[in-house]
């Protein structure tokens, strides 16, 4: 079995270590994913959200209750909440093709996430197992009948099923895509979480279950594509799906084929067996990360007091808006932007993995490594002086980082998670590290400034930067700051 440190530490980069890896172009893999010779359905355009808009700053604490939920559902729902989970945002054209862009952020726009759905009593949508396409707002069906068990007074379900296709990655990222499949998948969980709160519509997380199983029903062969996390709609204490093997009908072979992304594809033997090692799933509990990464933490007051500023975008606005942006100017963000972020990463903790930031120069608060503590809605100093031309040079020599105002940072500890949960808590923290990173998307979006998420650094030179013990890495860092205004 490969532990979450053993696979994390085969995949470092190392400087003066890293082998050539020319990109095949004419073996690009297609970012949307084709069924043929099943049935589609168009789902309704459904694009007036005047109802859902709200500051986006609202949504993050936002906590929805079972006996204040919405009660109907109807395909109309699902539709909305697709939209604004994967959203198609722009167009762009070059060597004879288009591009599409969306919006949720993606490792080298690669987009290896997909979306499907089980359907069970919703208005006007058959129950049955669906795939959906952003590309035309349209489900393909997959299976037919219920495959969702309702509990206790419920009296229709949705499960919404997110996957990663694992050659979408790995054709530019080799071992090392299996990072990027699962903070793609929390980029996009994150649309979805915030869509869901936004029309007040009750939920639960399972990020446990049985992998074949689900694999199974959905039509996928985990040698391409594996399901990561579901979430369920009215939120049921314990879900239950219908996904025995001698109750599923067998699927044509087209099913399985569409996961196919291009024409040949390579298989990358350490990235499909750490996913088979993080299949077994574990009885846990996360520890906090935060006191696990070997810092000294102080704790310091003034950063997310008083968060008022200008906000250019409310929600849903901002999933339109949202792009990479990082021609940073090298100035501080005013002292309420910083207040606002920080109070939008005060969210509940994420198993596995902590929270911080590398503040450059600032008009509220010293330069130096700050970390969240979601818990108690606190923020600590870790280490004080600039750390953002040291790690531009450590993010593979990308200069354009260190003008950046903040660097956030996600952190865990290696053997915490292998001691705990196994090597299936690697999903836990980097799904949350991806989440967390869409929030900064969005936020940044929200007040006009720019951000851009960074997963190729050198991985033991982050470490001992932050000051980190020798058992934890930072997973993912996310450059924060004013930008350059563009006509």
């Amino acid at each position: 079995m490969i532990t979450a440190s053993s696979y994390h530490t085969k995949t470092c980069y190392e400087r003066h270590h890293m082998g050539g890896h020319a990109l095949d172009w004419e073996n690009q893999p297609d970012t949307f994913k084709h069924y043929k010779g099943i049935k589609h359905i168009q789902l309704p355009d459904v694009r007036d959200f005047s109802p859902f808009k709200t500051s986006f700053f609202s949504l993050p604490q936002k906590t929805i209750v079972s006996s204040s939920a919405r009660i109907n559902f109807s395909i109309d729902e699902v539709a909305r909440i697709l939209i604004l989970t994967q959203a198609i945002t722009a167009r762009s054209r070059g060597g004879g093709t288009d591009f599409w862009f969306r919006s949720a952020a993606s490792a080298g726009a690669l987009y290896p996430t997909e979306i499907y759905l089980a359907s069970r009593s919703v208005a006007g949508l058959d129950d049955g197992i669906y795939h959906y396409s952003a590309f035309d707002h349209c489900l393909a069906q997959i299976r037919q009948g219920s495959f969702v068990n309702l509990e206790g007074e419920a009296d229709f379900g949705v499960v919404f099923f997110f996957t990663a296709i694992f050659f979408r990655s790995s054709w530019k990222y080799r071992d090392r895509a299996y990072r990027y499949n699962l903070l793609d998948t929390g980029h996009v969980m994150e649309n979805h979480i915030l869509a869901l709160k936004a029309m007040n519509i009750h939920y639960r997380i399972h990020y446990d279950f049985d992998d074949r199983e689900v694999n199974l029903l959905l039509g996928i062969e985990d040698v391409r594509e594996v399901a990561l996390v579901l979430v369920d709609i009215p939120g049921l204490a314990s879900l239950s799906l219908k996904t025995q093997k001698n109750e599923l009908a067998p699927l044509p072979s087209q099913i399985a084929e569409a996961s196919r992304v291009a024409r040949v594809e390579k298989d990358y033997d350490l990235l499909r067996q750490f996913n088979e090692s993080c299949i077994e799933v574990r009885p846990h509990s996360a520890a906090k990360i935060s006191d696990k990464l070997g810092l000294r933490l102080e704790p310091v007051t003034g950063i997310i007091e008083n968060p008022e500023d200008k906000v250019l975008f409310d929600y849903p606005e901002v999933l339109f808006q949202r792009r990479s942006k990082r021609n940073f100017m090298g100035r501080a963000i005013s002292p309420s932007a910083l207040a606002k972020i920080s109070a939008a990463m005060m969210t509940e903790p994420y198993p596995y993995v902590a929270a911080g930031m590398l503040l450059g120069p600032s008009e509220a608060i010293p330069s130096g490594l700050y970390v969240f503590d979601q818990e108690s809605r606190s923020i600590y100093r870790a280490a004080e002086g600039g750390f953002n031309d040291a790690m531009a040079d450590i993010c593979l020599h990308q200069m354009w980082i260190a003008a950046a105002s903040i660097h956030f940072v996600f952190l865990s500890n290696l053997d915490i998670i292998d001691g705990s949960a196994g090597p299936r808590g690697y999903r836990y923290a980097m799904i949350g590290a991806g989440r967390m990173g869409q929030r900064l998307y969005l936020a940044a979006t929200a007040l006009g400034i720019g951000c851009c998420g960074i997963g190729a650094f050198y991985d033991r030179e982050a470490a001992e930067l932050l000051g980190l013990d020798d058992k934890s890495r930072m997973l993912y860092l996310v450059a924060v700051g004013s930008i350059k205004n563009r006509s």
